[in-house]
């Protein structure tokens, strides 16, 4: 095994964002290498990754298999957005990833540690006590957008007056 990590994003071998913290309900990218598993020109790599909680328990599980020609002697695989049970409470989690090589049968694993904080709703800012949501948000953003289409609107009267 190479290089197994948590991350933002991942778009590459070598080419991923680190990152070891999350909120519920965030998709969690995990990024894992196999190295030197082609074999004639051949890759045939089976990943396998699970979250699992401080006691060890598998909450999430999800294996692909890659299959390709390629002159690459490594490959990566990257899983963009797992996520916990909406009930996973915060605290430390393990993301451990299982690479099978189909054409040697050989086997490896390595795992990250990662952090869930907090709940969903503690990202949304609070104000006097009360929570922001989204909705009231999006309201907003439909008054603003509407007082900018009147206020166009009216511009455009005024300038075909005066273009006269």
């Amino acid at each position: 095994m190479g290089t197994v990590s948590t991350c933002g994003k991942a778009s590459g071998w070598k080419n991923f964002l680190p990152k070891s913290q999350f909120r519920a309900g965030e998709p969690i990218c995990v990024y894992a290498e196999a190295l030197n598993v082609n074999r004639g020109g051949r890759i045939d790599v089976s990943f396998t990754v699970a979250l699992k909680n401080s006691n060890n328990a598998t909450l999430v599980t999800q294996t692909n298999r890659l299959s390709l020609r390629d002159t690459a002697p490594s490959s990566w695989y990257p899983w963009l957005a797992l996520r916990l049970p909406a009930d996973a409470p915060p605290g430390v989690y393990v993301a451990e990833v299982n690479a099978h090589n189909n054409l040697t049968n050989q086997s490896g694993v390595s795992s990250v540690n990662f952090t869930l904080a907090g709940n969903a709703e503690s990202a949304i800012p609070s104000v006097g006590g009360m929570t922001l949501r989204i909705r009231f948000l999006f309201h907003l953003m439909c008054q603003l957008q509407h007082r900018t289409r009147r206020r166009g609107t009216e511009d455009e009267i005024r300038f075909n007056r005066h273009a006269r």
